[in-house]
This record gives C-alpha cells, structure tokens and sequence, in this order.
C-alpha cells in the first residue's frame, strides 16, 4: 500500500511536468524582441498599432512572431509609419529624421531694422533664427522708411527646405546727392569711394580759391585803373598824362587777364560740381538687392531635415 502511494505520488509529479511542459513551450515560442524606437527631434510621439506607447526615445517588447504598424509623430512635422517585421529578432532599432511640414528661411537684411513681411504678414524674425512658413508660393518683401521701394520677390516653396533671404538696402541716392550739393565729393566719401571724394573735393576746393585770389587781383587792378583815370583827369602836364595813361593800361590788362583767370576757374569748378552731380547720379544710385537661395547643410544634403532611416535588425 505505502509503494502504490509512493507510484501514485510519482505519477502526479510527472503528470504535472508534462502539463507544464507545453506551457513553457508557449513561452518560449512567444519570446519578445526590444523594439528601440528613436527620432530626430526627439519626444516625437510613438503609436503602435494605433494605441499611443509614449515618446522617442522609447524602448517596448515586442512579440518576435508579431507584425506591428509603427507610427512617428510630432507637430509641425510630417507624420511617418511603417510595419515592423521582427523575423525573430532580439532587437530591432528604428531611427527617423522627422520631415517638416515648412520651409524655413533665415533672413539678413541690412540694414536690420528693415520691416519684412511673407504674403503681405508683417514677420519680426530674431538674430539667426529661421521662420516657417508654409510650402507654395509666398510672396517675400522687405521695406524701410529711407528708401522709396520696397524689396519683393515671388518664391515657391517646398516643405522641409531652408532659404536665406539676403537683402541689402544701400544709402539712398537722394541723400548722398543732397551731400554733394552742398559740398562736392562729400556724397562719394559718405558712399565709401573716399579716394573719389577727397580728389573731387580737393579739384573743387581749388578752383574755388582760384576764383577767390583771381577776383582779389581783378579788384586790385580795376580799383587801381579807376585811380588812375581819376588822376589822368587832373594832370596837366602831357608827359604826366602818358605816364599816367601807360599805367592805367597796364593796370586795364593786368584786371582783364585777372577776369579771363577768374572765369577759367569758375568754368572749372562748374565742370567739377557736374562731374560730381553725375559720378552720384550713374555710380551712387540707391541700390537695391533681394537675393533668394537655398541653403544648404553638407549634412543633411537638399533640405534642413533631411530623411534618414536606420534598422538594425530586420523590418
């Protein structure tokens, strides 16, 4: 009796591993997989088969016999889902460089307190800081109170890529004529041509000193030639007469070729304040550029975000 309880005993136990046998397998047929699941930018949110699983990084089990549909999403960026086939794998990594849904552009114009609008939206861009905006055509324009035209440009963009915009608003050209008028040469110097301004200042500052002594000398002799006509009409003697007479020509020539001296400088300066009227208007007009292109990283290839996927595992 106490055998048969013995074999009774012995029984069970191996009736219960075989029972048990079977529940291990199914454990063993249903292993997990790590499933690593990373993007770029991060905290993207992380769906698998619809059920929200949290943010990337992110690690799940994963059965390896499943196949499941992982998606990758975040705002402002293009949502991305692939089926994830683990084939029996121990880990599977999924890498995604999220596409975005703008373009950007990066703006510098100069000078930098210029107003800068996108299809007619007054934007305030900071200091090296790109601004979205939405694929299509936009309409770009730049604007500022010292000059008269504002800066447009008609662009089409794609979504995930990076513009620079780079407009440059030269000194208006009515001012540096105003400087000029008033003073020639000053304009080209305001303007940078520095070389050009002192030469068509220092041209204009000694015609105008050859026109100041030349009216002194007029003045001396015309005075001089008065004086003398004054004091031929008192003479009384003939040979103090032709003396006086002799002197007053000399005196006559000497203010005459003072005049002609005095109208060459003026006729100089005249041809030095045109020619530098004319050097503002052709070489110093107020100049406008709107520069648009795309920007590229050596890193990323055609846009800001470029696609990438890496797996290691099978997928």
């Amino acid at each position: 009796m106490r055998q048969f309880k013995r074999a009774f005993l012995l029984c069970s136990v191996l009736l219960a591993v075989l029972q048990a046998a079977p529940a291990e397998a199914d454990t063993a047929s249903v292993q997990q997989c790590i499933l690593v699941v990373e993007s770029q930018p991060p905290h993207a949110a992380v769906e698998v088969n619809g059920a929200l699983r949290g943010q990337t990084p992110l690690h799940l089990a994963i059965s390896k016999d499943d196949t499941i549909t992982l998606a990758i999403s975040w705002d402002r960026y293009v949502p991305y889902a692939t089926p994830v086939y683990p084939m029996g794998r121990d880990t599977v990594r999924v890498f995604r460089r999220l596409l975005s849904k703008y373009a950007y552009i990066d703006f510098r114009i100069t000078p930098p307190d210029a107003a800068i609008s996108v299809d007619g939206v007054e934007i305030h861009p900071a200091s090296g800081v790109p601004v979205p905006v939405l694929p299509g055509e936009r309409l770009l324009s730049a604007s500022h109170p010292s000059f008269t035209n504002a800066l447009q440009s008609t662009v089409s963009f794609r979504s995930d890529e990076r513009w620079s915009v780079i407009g440059d608003f030269d000194k208006p050209s009515y001012g540096l004529l105003e400087y000029s008028l008033l003073l020639p040469g000053s304009g080209q110097m305001m303007d940078g041509s520095s070389e050009k301004g002192v030469a068509i200042m220092a041209a204009a500052g000694l015609t105008v000193a050859g026109m100041i002594s030349s009216e002194g000398v007029f003045m001396y002799h015309f005075l001089r030639y008065r004086s003398e006509n004054e004091n031929l009409k008192n003479a009384r003697a003939e040979q103090e007469q032709l003396r006086i007479a002799a002197s007053a020509r000399s005196s006559y020539d000497a203010a005459q070729n003072a005049v002609v001296l005095r109208n060459a400088f003026a006729a100089g300066f005249a041809a030095v304040y045109v020619l530098n009227i004319l050097d503002i208007l052709l070489f110093h007009t107020q100049r406008h550029t709107f520069d648009l292109e795309p920007s590229f990283e050596p890193s990323s290839g055609r846009s800001m975000n470029a696609v990438s996927l890496t797996v290691r595992g099978s997928i």
